[in-house]
This record gives structure tokens, sequence and C-alpha cells, in this order.
């Protein structure tokens, strides 16, 4: 656990430096462009692998040591140290409150059932949510828009992926048909006859 908690001190320290990429989650819109097989295994890590690491230590751990110190102290303190320990991924406060939330209700979940496996549920589905929605985007828009759609995921990470995947969406949709950019307003007179 020492281990883990420098490692982590680490990685703040060599963000602050400027020694770390920006988007430190970039390997997985990298996967994206490798295949279905790429893809599946990236889903793995980041959708299974990781909440399962992370809800056994920080659930399994962190959240039970100071539940005997009541329920405040124990969820609350838990999601403290969740959100500081994934506030260096791509867009600071964003992954700051997003993993604060995360971490209570994980937390909560642990605390009311006894067990880290309900919060091992909501952290896959919330892992899965962005690259599963950016996948889907991508093979909706056919494979002339795929390139793009796998370059423009490699340049942003975390919550951004959703917001860049969706303005390729409409510049394609736009390229492909030019009529497409807004709907025709009628006059008022129109609409009044």
């Amino acid at each position: 656990m020492l281990a883990f908690l420098l490692s982590r001190l680490l990685g703040v320290v060599l963000l602050l430096i400027g020694a770390v990429p920006e988007n430190v989650q970039g390997v997985y819109a990298d996967a994206g462009s490798g295949g279905v097989w790429s893809v599946l295994l990236s889903l793995l890590f980041l959708a299974v692998l990781t909440p399962l690491g992370e809800e056994l230590a920080f659930r399994g751990v962190v959240t039970t040591a100071p539940l005997r110190f009541g329920a405040l102290i124990g969820v609350v303190g838990s999601a403290v140290v969740f959100a500081v320990m994934h506030g260096f991924n791509a867009v600071p406060i964003t992954a700051l409150i997003t993993a604060l939330i995360v971490g209570l209700i994980t937390g909560e979940a642990r605390r009311r059932s006894g067990s880290i496996w309900p919060g091992f549920a909501a952290h896959v589905v919330k892992n899965a949510l962005a690259p599963l929605m950016a996948l889907l985007l991508a093979w909706s828009l056919g494979s002339r828009a795929r390139g793009s759609m796998a370059s423009e995921l490699r340049r942003c990470g975390g919550l951004g992926r959703i917001r860049r995947a969706t303005k390729v969406t409409t510049s394609v949709r736009r390229r492909r048909d030019p009529t497409a950019t807004a709907p025709k307003r009628r006059s008022r007179g129109a609409a009044a006859g």
C-alpha cells in the first residue's frame, strides 16, 4: 500500500514539473484505431480490470479502515483520496470532480451493502460509457469518417472524447450533405398561413 501511495505521489510531482504528457489516457483512444481486438482489450482493461483493482484497493481497504470512525469519515475520506489519486488525468478539475462523485457513490454502496461489488458495477458502467459511445459514433459514421474520428480521439482524453467526437460527427455530416448544417426556417408569414 505504501508503494502504491508513493507511486501516485511521484506521478503528481512529475505532473507538476511538466514531465508527464498532458493526455495520459491517449492510449485508449489509440487502441480504437487498431481494430476490434484492440478495442475489446482496451475495454477489458479500462472498464473491467481497472475498476476491479481500484475497488479492491479503495473500497476494500481505504473505505473499510476509516468506516470504524463513522460513515462520514469513511465514505467522504475515501472519496477524497480516490479523487486526488485521479486528479492528474487529462482535464484535472473535471477528472477530480468526476472521481469524487464516483468515490462517493461507490463508497456509500460499499458501506450500505458491505461489499465492493455494487460499487464495482457502477465503476464499470462509468468507465465503459465514454469509450463505448465514441466507438458507436465512429461505427455509425462509416469508414470514411473513422480515420478522422480516431485522430480526434487520439488528441483528447477523458470527458473531452465525447465533446470532440460530437464535433467530428457534425463536421463529417456537413461534408457528406451540405444541406444538413441546419434545418431551414420558415418565414413568419408562411407559418401563419
